[in-house]
């Protein structure tokens, strides 16, 4: 046998409604539970906006970077072809004519020579702009007499 006054278990979506003789209980949301939840989706729709933005920042970034680290190896590869009579010469007149590639907005390519004779260090530096930042990229590696 069920006891006649058995406490009902309490949520929050109840709300008690007096009427003069008889008493109901209706289910829903409040205002309150509908604003509370309505800024805690907005933070969180904020918060993945915020996120998204940035990973889209990054996404440009790393592609500049390939870009650049592309170019800096096609002027490594230029050198790679070339004989190692070549390549002094280009030392002693102090200056590499870099052919003109603009792949990246501001793009600039030096190449500067090492110190030594053999093996000669070839250090290519690519130069951009990205965000209003001067970014580079160097790449360096050595050529040597082999006969």
């Amino acid at each position: 046998m069920m006891p006649k006054n058995k406490p009902k278990a309490f949520t929050p979506l109840e709300t008690l409604i007096a009427r003069p003789k008889a008493k109901r209980f209706l289910t829903g949301f409040t205002l309150a539970e509908l604003l509370l939840a309505a800024a805690i989706l907005a933070v969180a729709l904020c918060a993945l906006l915020a996120t998204f933005s940035y990973t889209m920042i990054l996404n440009q970034s790393s592609s500049n970077n390939i870009v650049a680290v592309n170019d800096a190896q096609y002027v490594m590869e230029l050198f790679k072809t070339m004989s190692f009579s070549q390549i002094q010469g280009y030392k002693a007149a102090g200056n590499y004519t870099v052919p003109s590639l603009a792949n990246l907005p501001s793009e600039n390519i030096s190449v500067t020579f090492g110190a030594g004779t053999d093996p000669i260090q070839v250090e290519v530096a690519v130069n951009w702009l990205e965000r209003q930042r001067a970014r580079q990229i160097k790449l360096a590696s050595r050529f040597t007499n082999l006969q």
